[in-house]
């Protein structure tokens, strides 16, 4: 896999092409042309191509790392596990699952003997090495091992859990933070604004520090806490998340259980929705709307009670004048726990600046799973569960960038939109991708090709996989 302050956004990029792809329960794989974005600096050397979604402790007592345990725990929507190194089997028997192999307190020589050389440091379910957990200082060997990986093994992620060493981590190659949340197990209000308040601590460090976080999360107390923590924990900038699962021969983790399908649901947006749009940026700061007060905002004017956004960019140093301009995120997070488990529609007002908002929806098809216009002083509607979150494309510059071509762009924006739910859209998506091909022709920028060149990937993926098939 690689995983490849508020500044004004530029350019609506990657419209569609989420919106286009296929969602639900039944598929948790990434992407295969992975993110869209430069992966952040720190991360760069880490082959990572979809949003890590860890599982630690999935299996139970007696379980085995068998295939029925693979199967178990994709269906859950980890894509990655914190195990032991003798999950490390050919990648066709555990199905391309990652491991983070558990290396508590190992040294170099103590790596390489029980690991690189028995299973080879480029065995393609390698991801990394847990070094330590629940440790009160940064020991020796975690020190010394990370620059060592760096230097001979650098797709290979050096990790350490629940570390309350930060001000040391911080001079280290340890350049993930990974903090512990036990605050969310309680699964209501107090628990959420503890989990955001941890989430606030880490996003601080990461973006000052130019460090990446992993939060592992616990609460697994309703189908709502899953969904939010996995989801306030994206807006907050975190590019991974742990789930401390630990509860696998409890009822909840079984097929049916509801730990495996509310964790499945969220998971399967990230994979397939999320993920290759965030990894790669920063979270620049995340709005509470019961804390919003009359302070003037640059990007969200006001929300719903219940609301929270946080506002991600690609990274500065990636922001080239030279080079099509990154989109702009907005992560909106559903901060409720109580009431019926149904989904609301809430209301989330952008500013004047905020000329157009793209809502990447669960599945196409349907109203607003097209491009929004969002004139000055309008709003965004989004339906969420209890918990629930999506994730919004914004871009104040859409007619700077395309200048004479922005009607006619905009025009093909709608016929895909409504392509969308069709039937039958292979032939019909086939010519709209060679309007957006005449169309792309005509552009006399870079900015205004990477646009076009964008919504012309869009219509060719969905000539290739008709959007009945991915309601």
């Amino acid at each position: 896999m690689r995983i490849t302050d508020v500044a004004k956004g530029t350019l609506l990029g990657a419209i569609l092409i989420a919106a286009f792809c296929p969602a639900g329960l039944s598929q948790t794989t990434a992407p295969a042309d992975g993110p869209l974005h430069p992966p952040l600096k720190v991360l760069e050397r880490f082959k990572i191509t979809e949003y890590p979604i860890i599982g630690w402790a999935f299996h139970g007592a007696g379980q085995g790392y068998d295939a029925a345990y693979i199967r178990a725990a994709k269906a859950a929507g980890f894509n990655a596990l914190i195990e032991s190194q003798e999950m490390l089997k050919p990648a066709a028997e555990v199905g391309g699952m990652k491991i983070m192999a558990v290396a508590f307190r190992f040294d170099r020589n103590r790596i390489e003997k029980q690991t690189l050389n028995r299973f080879g440091a480029d065995h393609p379910c390698l991801m990394g090495f847990v070094l330590d957990d629940n440790c009160r200082r940064i020991s020796g060997n975690s020190k010394s091992v990370a620059p060592w990986l760096k230097e001979d093994h650098p797709h290979l992620v050096p990790y350490v859990s629940e570390n309350q060493d930060t001000r040391n981590q911080i001079k280290t190659d340890l350049r993930i933070l990974g903090t512990q949340n036990w605050r969310m197990k309680r699964g209501d209000l107090a628990g959420a604004n503890g989990y955001c308040g941890r989430m606030e601590m880490d996003r601080n460090v990461a973006n000052i520090y130019g460090m990446s976080f992993w939060p592992l999360w616990y609460g697994l107390s309703s189908p709502a806490s899953i969904r939010f923590q996995i989801y306030s924990a994206i807006a907050y900038g975190a590019q991974g998340v742990v789930c401390f699962a630990y509860t696998p021969i409890k009822p909840n983790w079984c097929p049916n259980g509801m730990c495996t399908k509310a964790h499945a649901y969220a998971a399967s947006y990230v994979h397939e929705v999320i993920g290759r749009h965030v990894l790669g940026t920063r979270s620049q700061g995340v709005l509470h709307a019961e804390k919003m007060g009359d302070a003037k905002h640059p990007w969200v004017a006001r929300m719903d009670a219940g609301l929270i956004a946080g506002l991600l960019q690609v990274e500065q140093a990636e922001r080239n004048k030279d080079k099509p301009q990154p989109p702009d995120y907005v992560m909106l997070v559903r901060k409720q726990f109580s009431g019926p488990d149904k989904p609301s529609t809430l209301w989330a007002d952008f500013t004047p600046a905020i000329r157009a908002v793209e809502v990447l929806q669960r599945k196409t098809g349907g109203p607003g799973s097209g491009l929004r216009r969002i004139e000055p002083g309008f709003h965004a509607a989004v339906d969420l569960l209890l918990g629930d979150g999506r994730l919004l494309i914004v871009n104040p510059d859409l007619k700077d960038a395309l200048g004479e071509l922005e009607k006619p762009y905009l025009d093909l924006c709608k016929k895909g939109s409504e392509l969308a739910g069709a039937d039958d859209s292979t032939k019909a998506a086939a010519a709209l991708a060679a309007e957006a091909d005449k169309l792309l022709a005509t552009a006399g920028n870079d900015q205004a090709k990477d646009t076009i060149r964008r919504l012309k990937a869009a219509f060719e993926h969905l000539a290739e996989v008709p959007a009945a098939k991915t309601k």
